[in-house]
């Protein structure tokens, strides 16, 4: 599995996992990083949640206000010391990306900081394992401090998100009306994900049917489906240029057709 990390702006790994302490700790620098919003690494399903306690040092409630989630296929993360006023529920299902709360110092906390767990197999916490080898930063805009532990082990995912780009109508394009829809590399939804698409227009350069959803290709090896708040609007051209390519790889191809779709043709691609 390749999560993302739990933080939405500043990462600075305070505390390393091992046998005495079954996550990693996420630290605060100042300002505009102080009670940062906590997301979600993964799809999952709220299986846990507390709300409503401050700072309980020496009293031992070990994480505080905190979210739990199961990912599915027996992998569980855990999000410790959040502030009051949480913004999940159990039973819920929340999205890869999505604020489950905000950074704060409640529990058995002497600062503030986030304490994530990474379980596999199970909930138990015995099958807490160490976070940084399954954690990807996708959002190039997110502060990583170079004096963070383990600062090496920190890696990168290249997701390359395509920009929205202005409305026009006279070329196809969908228009996105949510955050954080996913940007697959395939038409299907067991293609990799390559990142989150912003609110907006996007140029369609070709469309498909696969596993019951409308899939629209919005740069190359770039796709995303058909969902609630994404509208289809048709292009005014009035001419449609079919186009063959019986000798060219896929590669090529889908260049020719970005190429097409910037000079704004209108093509259909038929395999041959």
């Amino acid at each position: 599995m390749n999560f993302i990390y739990p933080l939405s702006r500043y990462i600075k790994i305070t505390q390393v996992f091992w046998s005495g302490h079954l996550g990693v700790d996420f630290g605060w620098n100042d300002g505009a990083y102080c009670n940062q919003p906590i997301v979600a690494i993964e799809d999952g399903t709220v299986v846990g949640c507390a709300d409503g306690y401050g700072n309980t040092y020496p009293n031992k409630r070990i994480y505080g206000n905190y979210v739990n989630i199961s990912h599915g296929n027996g992998w569980y993360s855990m999000y410790g010391h959040l502030l009051k006023g949480i913004t999940v529920q159990k039973g819920q299902t929340v999205r890869k990306g999505q604020v489950i709360g905000y950074m704060g110092d409640s529990g058995f906390s002497r600062g503030q900081h986030l304490h994530f767990e990474l379980r596999k197999g199970s909930n138990a916490k015995a099958n807490s394992i160490d976070p940084l080898n399954y954690l990807f930063v996708e959002d190039r805009t997110i502060f990583v401090n170079p004096s963070s532990k383990e600062y090496d082990r920190i890696r990168y995912r290249d997701t390359s998100p395509v920009q929205p780009v202005e409305r026009n109508t006279a070329i196809d394009q969908i228009e996105v009306g949510l955050a954080f829809l996913n940007c697959r590399d395939k038409p299907s939804l067991k293609g990799e994900r390559l990142g989150f698409l912003a609110e907006g227009f996007y140029n369609v350069g070709e469309i498909t049917e696969a596993e019951g959803y409308t899939w629209y290709r919005i740069g190359l090896d770039r796709w995303c489906a058909q969902v609630d708040k994404v509208t289809f609007h048709k292009g005014s051209l009035s001419k449609t240029y079919k186009v063959l390519f019986p000798y060219v790889s896929v590669g090529d191809r889908d260049k020719l057709i970005d190429l097409a779709q910037e000079a704004q043709l209108r093509i259909i691609v038929e395999e041959n």
